[in-house]
Protein backbone atom coordinates (compact mmCIF):
# COMPACT_ATOMS: atom_id res chain seq x y z
CA UNK A 1 0.00 0.00 0.00
CA UNK A 2 1.11 3.41 -1.21
CA UNK A 3 2.23 6.04 1.87
CA UNK A 4 -0.61 8.30 0.20
CA UNK A 5 -3.11 5.45 0.03
CA UNK A 6 -2.18 4.68 3.80
CA UNK A 7 -2.10 8.04 5.24
CA UNK A 8 -5.54 9.11 3.30
CA UNK A 9 -6.94 5.92 5.35
CA UNK A 10 -5.44 6.86 8.56
CA UNK A 11 -7.12 10.37 8.17
CA UNK A 12 -10.40 8.99 7.09
CA UNK A 13 -10.68 6.69 10.41
CA UNK A 14 -9.69 9.94 12.55
CA UNK A 15 -12.87 10.81 14.44
CA UNK A 16 -12.03 14.21 15.32
CA UNK A 17 -9.85 17.28 15.38
CA UNK A 18 -8.65 18.68 18.65
CA UNK A 19 -7.37 22.06 19.03
CA UNK A 20 -8.24 25.45 18.01
CA UNK A 21 -11.07 25.57 19.72
CA UNK A 22 -11.83 27.50 23.10
CA UNK A 23 -11.56 24.86 26.04
CA UNK A 24 -9.77 22.02 23.88
CA UNK A 25 -13.75 20.95 22.67
CA UNK A 26 -13.13 17.85 20.29
CA UNK A 27 -15.01 18.38 16.78
CA UNK A 28 -15.44 16.42 14.14
CA UNK A 29 -12.85 16.37 11.13
CA UNK A 30 -15.76 18.27 8.61
CA UNK A 31 -19.31 19.01 9.18
CA UNK A 32 -20.14 18.58 5.64
CA UNK A 33 -22.10 15.91 6.22
CA UNK A 34 -24.75 17.82 8.93
CA UNK A 35 -24.70 20.88 6.77
CA UNK A 36 -25.97 18.76 3.69
CA UNK A 37 -29.03 17.34 6.09
CA UNK A 38 -29.73 20.77 7.48
CA UNK A 39 -30.00 22.63 3.97
CA UNK A 40 -31.65 19.33 1.88
CA UNK A 41 -33.92 18.37 5.05
CA UNK A 42 -35.72 21.98 5.04
CA UNK A 43 -36.55 21.69 1.43
CA UNK A 44 -38.84 17.99 1.35
CA UNK A 45 -38.48 18.78 -2.69
CA UNK A 46 -34.30 18.68 -3.01
CA UNK A 47 -32.95 15.34 -4.52
CA UNK A 48 -30.15 14.33 -3.11
CA UNK A 49 -27.63 11.55 -4.53
CA UNK A 50 -25.18 9.29 -3.19
CA UNK A 51 -22.27 8.25 -5.52
CA UNK A 52 -20.41 6.22 -3.91
CA UNK A 53 -19.04 2.32 -3.84
CA UNK A 54 -18.96 2.52 -0.04
CA UNK A 55 -21.01 3.65 2.64
CA UNK A 56 -20.87 6.74 3.73
CA UNK A 57 -22.93 9.57 6.14
CA UNK A 58 -24.37 10.70 2.78
CA UNK A 59 -26.10 7.65 1.84
CA UNK A 60 -27.96 7.93 5.30
CA UNK A 61 -29.20 11.21 4.33
CA UNK A 62 -29.91 9.94 0.82
CA UNK A 63 -32.28 6.61 1.86
CA UNK A 64 -33.41 9.17 4.82
CA UNK A 65 -34.94 11.71 2.29
CA UNK A 66 -38.24 11.11 0.66
CA UNK A 67 -36.29 11.78 -2.89
CA UNK A 68 -33.01 10.68 -1.74
CA UNK A 69 -31.23 8.19 -4.35
CA UNK A 70 -28.31 5.75 -3.90
CA UNK A 71 -26.32 4.73 -6.08
CA UNK A 72 -24.00 1.77 -5.45
CA UNK A 73 -20.59 2.32 -7.47
CA UNK A 74 -17.94 4.26 -9.09
CA UNK A 75 -19.16 7.89 -10.07
CA UNK A 76 -17.25 7.41 -13.56
CA UNK A 77 -19.35 4.33 -13.84
CA UNK A 78 -22.43 5.53 -12.32
CA UNK A 79 -22.68 8.96 -13.70
CA UNK A 80 -22.12 8.66 -17.31
CA UNK A 81 -25.32 6.16 -17.26
CA UNK A 82 -27.31 8.16 -15.21
CA UNK A 83 -26.90 11.25 -17.60
CA UNK A 84 -27.42 9.13 -20.92
CA UNK A 85 -30.80 8.24 -18.86
CA UNK A 86 -31.96 11.49 -17.90
CA UNK A 87 -31.00 12.31 -21.76
CA UNK A 88 -33.21 9.67 -23.17
CA UNK A 89 -35.93 10.63 -21.25
CA UNK A 90 -35.92 14.14 -22.49
CA UNK A 91 -35.60 15.37 -18.97
CA UNK A 92 -32.27 16.62 -19.66
CA UNK A 93 -31.46 19.03 -22.92
CA UNK A 94 -29.15 17.26 -25.43
CA UNK A 95 -25.54 18.99 -25.39
CA UNK A 96 -25.40 21.70 -28.22
CA UNK A 97 -22.58 22.56 -30.46
CA UNK A 98 -19.87 23.94 -28.05
CA UNK A 99 -19.42 27.81 -29.20
CA UNK A 100 -15.94 29.47 -28.98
Amino acid sequence: MSRCVKRHKDAVRMPSVKGGFPGGVEHPATTLPMQIDRIVFRNQAAVLIDVNPNPNPFRKSAKAHPNGIVLKGPSGEVLPKLVSLWQESGAVPQPGPVRP
